[in-house]
């Protein structure tokens, strides 16, 4: 599950409480400082669950418009989580000053992508789905078009095609 788990809630008084699983892991942001946590082997696993969970929180109206990228961690276990709220050593952090680290469902999918893509020869498959992500409007079906691709491609190859090989190494013979 890529949502920390209800537990229970009950009511003090006037005040109503929810319990949910505790989360161990760390921010995906830090996960991915980390180099084996990076790269497109890794990284199209983890962008399956997270267009998986953006998919189904947007049918089922359980998830925030706007995210923060504080939101999306990874658990000890290697599975994505998606937190409600930002975790935050204070009650209530308020409203973020910078926006930079806020996105709107399809843009988090997006950022993501480019931070586990960023720097590195991607398969044929890989290229031309990033691509078609970031070409792609802010509009219903995305989510649900990128998870069909995603979970396409979680038996994919890794390796890049003799054939792309010789093309790259004739494009960059041919800029010296």
């Amino acid at each position: 599950t890529t949502r920390p788990r209800w537990l229970q809630s009950g009511a003090t008084g006037d005040t109503h409480w929810d319990a949910y699983e505790a989360v161990s892991g760390s921010p995906i942001q830090m996960a991915l400082q980390r180099k084996h946590s990076a790269g497109w082997d890794r990284g199209r696993h983890v962008l399956g669950e997270l267009a998986d969970e953006l998919h189904a929180a947007t049918s089922d109206q359980t998830l925030h418009d706007r995210l923060h990228i504080d939101q999306v961690w990874i658990g000890r276990d290697g599975m994505l989580k998606i937190l409600d709220q930002r975790l935050s050593s204070q009650p209530d952090p308020g409203p973020d000053p910078d926006e930079s680290t806020q996105f709107s469902r399809v843009g988090i999918l997006q950022h993501l992508t480019a931070a586990y893509t960023d720097k590195q020869v991607l398969p044929g498959h890989a290229r031309r789905f990033v691509e078609e992500l970031n070409s792609r409007p802010e509009a219903d079906g995305t989510l649900e078009w990128a998870s069909g691709q995603l979970a396409g491609m979680q038996e994919g190859t890794l390796e890049i095609s003799w054939r792309d090989r010789v093309g790259m190494l004739g494009v960059a013979m041919a800029v010296d």
